[in-house]
């Protein structure tokens, strides 16, 4: 198991819950905080630990920097409508997010790393910034020199994850954003609160 993978597995157990849904998450046997005493760890849980946790489970799923996760927050807070869609969906127009989500890969590391080598293509273009953010009717795809690697052809034709409905599966190799998504279509492998991080934010930024 790499480090990366480890790492990520850490998050799972420090925040109690599997982040990833996957078999091998460390979660899955062992339950609680990693280090020596983690067992032996039992603190009292205030406002301010359950609004944090909320925000780190969304911000370690994505993968995105606390100084970047706080800017979508802004930006979404400052938009007409609800504050929770508007953040959901800054985070699922990403195109990290979307290659993901459409099962070209397996894990969010693997459609960073798709995107990074310039395998995905948007409009038929390359884009290589997998923050790069999405919009309706943009149509996102397997550059043809990867669709014959092991792992697309693995996650492809194998995955048992459902795409969501606001994107539409034009050929295997190819999907279309739709439309905006609610929270609850978002395909989540963990339960979490997102008032709870808009919560968190207010109140820092207030």
């Amino acid at each position: 198991m790499s480090k990366i993978q480890k790492s990520r597995f850490k998050r799972s157990r420090s925040l109690g819950v599997s982040l990833y849904g996957e078999e091998k998450d460390a979660f899955n046997f062992r339950n609680y905080k990693p280090g020596q005493h983690g067992q032996d760890v039992h603190r009292k849980t205030s406002t301010y630990s359950i609004q944090l946790a909320e925000k780190q489970k969304l911000r370690y799923v994505y993968d995105i920097r606390e100084e970047q996760f706080r800017k979508i927050f802004i930006k979404s807070s400052r938009q007409k409508g609800d504050t929770v869609t508007n953040l959901i969906a800054a985070l699922e127009y990403r195109l990290d997010a979307v290659v993901y989500r459409s099962n070209f890969v397996s894990t969010f590391g693997k459609a960073k790393q798709m995107i990074n080598h310039r395998h995905i293509m948007v409009n038929g273009k390359i884009v290589n910034i997998r923050s790069y953010v999405l919009k309706d009717g943009d149509v996102v795809s397997v550059a043809p020199k990867a669709k014959d690697m092991d792992y697309v052809k693995a996650s492809v034709e194998n995955s048992g994850r459902k795409i969501p409905d606001y994107l539409k599966l034009e050929d295997k190799f190819a999907i279309k954003v739709v439309r905006k998504p609610s929270f609850s279509e978002v395909p989540y492998a963990f339960v979490v609160d997102p008032q709870l991080v808009v919560e968190w934010y207010s109140n820092k930024i207030s």
